[in-house]
């Protein structure tokens, strides 16, 4: 009872951040205090295990990690012999004030411990967004020593940290748990830590770029980053995702998430920074109504496979049920969509199998030159001279032939701000942008980009000018604002959002 009525008082919370969300038009991440949610952290889970995950980049098969519910029914060993649960975040090892772990977490470690005997590969994610963090709860040293307990009675050295709400900015907590971090690592070399952290449309929210600085600025070796992507609200999928469908959504904010990466780790390869990256949504019934249903899953593992993303992960595996009819149970208890059992996970798995890379150029080998019999000089006869003729006519000037129409289009640069109309070419195909646009893959957003068969349409050159941007102002996709010294575009219509906080409808631009 008093679970439920957690999830009760969190879900509540939730709705009404929801629709202050949609009200704003500010892209955040919309934090779903329901436990189920709090998967994000888990996702982490697939870090260490795929060897060579963190190598020289190219893309590889993403680890399916799904939640596993700690305070549910079931044991890990028997998801594992049942349905393939070959890997799973163990969440939530989190406290109630004092320096302890809640029991449904300790409880679980002979399960865990025989779990892996098994040949299971375990995570277990640290917050989320019920209890209080072992990081407010504990001194350093006491934090040291429950860490070190748990890594000791779990047999894992992979350790997530969900990270979620006010958490996000305390920097004391944030500065603790890089500081006992770096004792783990000293003490066990193999450890591995990933970061589950909320996201939305636009990405990242801005407190958790900002607490992933702190921690790499610590030291703190962060070997994945999992983005949790859910709970949009019915009216943003409609108005701001084509085709307005969870998996497009989940697509577009993991996309802007990979951008922010980019940015903390610039060391990095873009093929380096999605394989440690992970990707969380949740499954069925959202907790705003909207459904990420069996074929939202297909497109996230084959977007995943093509991606090189590092990770699937899911909340969560108890949802994953078997139901011939929607509404049979709790959507704490089941998907909420019509399924057999672990289909999700199933379909997810997809995700896994071998990465095709295009096929290398064949070597033609040259043809060896022909053999060329010589053939005698001819005998010439001397001819008379003949008499000299009036000089010919001149020829005629002519003009130089026209520019041919150029045939290819420049390749798609993640990079480059794209304008409507403009062309380029990816995977062999030619696309329109259809929308003003930057880093917007043209093979998965279709709301950017069209499909079209020729590059005959001149780009126009870039317009390095714009008026003073007006709050309230309604602007159209495209628009050039200028403001406090700096040029921007609009990336969507939007109702005259500032610039500088609504990144989601503005971009910086550059001529």
């Amino acid at each position: 009872m008093q679970q439920s009525a957690r999830l009760n008082s969190k879900t509540s919370s939730t709705l009404a951040r929801l629709r202050r969300g949609i009200g704003s038009g500010i892209g955040r991440g919309i934090h779903r205090g329901i436990h189920r949610t709090r998967i994000a952290g888990a996702a982490l889970v697939a870090i260490g295990a795929i060897s060579g995950l963190f190598g020289a980049g190219g893309a590889s098969a993403a680890e399916i990690s799904p939640y596993f519910q700690g305070y549910s029914v079931g044991s890990l060993v028997d998801a594992l012999r049942n349905d393939g649960l070959t890997h799973t975040t163990l969440a939530f090892a989190v406290t109630r004030g004092s320096c302890a772990f809640d029991p449904y977490i300790t409880d679980r470690m002979a399960d865990a411990r025989n779990y892996k005997a098994a040949g299971g590969n375990l995570i277990i994610s640290m917050g989320g967004a019920d209890g209080v963090y072992a990081e407010v709860a504990c001194t350093d040293d006491q934090m040291f020593a429950l860490m070190d307990k748990l890594i000791t009675d779990s047999g894992t050295r992979r350790i997530d940290w969900d990270v979620e709400g006010q958490q996000l900015s305390n920097l004391d907590a944030t500065a603790r748990r890089n500081r006992v971090l770096l004792r783990l690592k000293a003490k066990y070399p193999d450890l591995q830590t990933s970061f589950t952290l909320p996201a939305w449309l636009n990405g990242l929210q801005a407190d958790g770029m900002a607490m992933m600085r702190q921690t790499i600025a610590a030291g703190v070796q962060v070997d994945r980053v999992n983005v949790m992507l859910m709970t949009f609200g019915a009216e943003n999928l409609r108005t701001m995702v084509s085709p307005a469908t969870l998996a497009q959504a989940v697509i577009n904010g993991y996309e802007a998430a990979i951008m922010q990466l980019v940015s903390l780790y610039p060391a990095k390869s873009r093929a380096q920074i999605h394989a440690m990256a992970g990707m969380t949504p949740m499954i069925g019934v959202n907790d705003d109504a909207t459904v990420f249903t069996l074929a939202d899953a297909q497109a996230v593992a084959n977007y995943a496979k093509a991606s090189g993303t590092g990770m699937i992960g899911y909340w969560s595996f108890q949802r994953d049920r078997a139901q011939d009819r929607t509404g049979m149970g709790s959507v704490n208890d089941y998907s909420g969509v019509v399924q057999t059992q672990a289909q999700f996970l199933r379909i997810f798995k997809s995700a896994e199998g071998p990465v095709s890379a295009p096929a290398p150029a064949p070597v033609v080998s040259p043809s060896p030159a022909p053999v060329i019999s010589p053939v005698p000089a001819p005998v010439i006869t001397p001819t008379p001279v003949p008499a000299p003729q009036p000089a010919p006519a001149p020829a005629p000037v002519t003009s130089p032939p026209s520019a041919p129409v150029p045939t290819t289009c420049a390749a798609w640069d993640p990079a480059k701000w794209y304008t409507v109309g403009t062309k380029v070419t990816r995977l062999g195909k030619t696309y329109v942008a259809t929308g003003a646009n930057q880093n917007s893959q043209p093979e998965w957003t279709p709301s950017h980009w069209a499909v079209t068969t020729s590059c005959s349409t001149p780009v126009p050159a870039p317009v390095c000018t714009g008026a003073s941007w007006v709050m309230g102002k309604s602007y159209v996709a495209g628009a050039l604002v200028s403001y406090n010294g700096r040029l921007y575009k609009a990336k969507f219509d939007n109702p005259g959002y500032n610039p500088t906080i609504s990144t989601y409808y503005w971009a910086p631009v550059t001529c």
